[in-house]
């Protein structure tokens, strides 16, 4: 269940909030930091979120894929505890 809230948040993060960020910092930062030149300061930006956009999207996906191959793992049948008694119709279950 951890892969897939891993794999749930990566894609929240990337897919709704990094876009926030990109439009946020795009309109309001240049402003207030007028040392750097604007167009600079986009470009760099921009190349900053997509490289945070498609890398965030490929460990999502990786996550996905390790839910998706730990799902169908082929499931180890327990053992019945040693120490524990015996039920009362197991003689006629089988």
């Amino acid at each position: 269940m951890l892969w897939v809230w891993t794999h749930i948040a990566i894609l929240y993060i990337v897919l709704l909030i990094l876009p926030l960020i990109y439009l946020f910092g795009s309109m309001v930062l240049p402003t207030y930091l007028n040392t750097i030149p604007s167009a600079g300061w986009i470009e760099k930006f921009g190349l900053a979120q997509r490289v945070l956009f498609w890398s965030g999207l490929a460990i999502g996906h990786f996550f996905f894929v390790l839910t998706i191959v730990y799902g169908f793992r082929k499931k180890n049948a327990t053992e019945p505890d040693q120490n524990e008694p015996p039920h009362l119709l197991d003689e006629y279950h089988e």
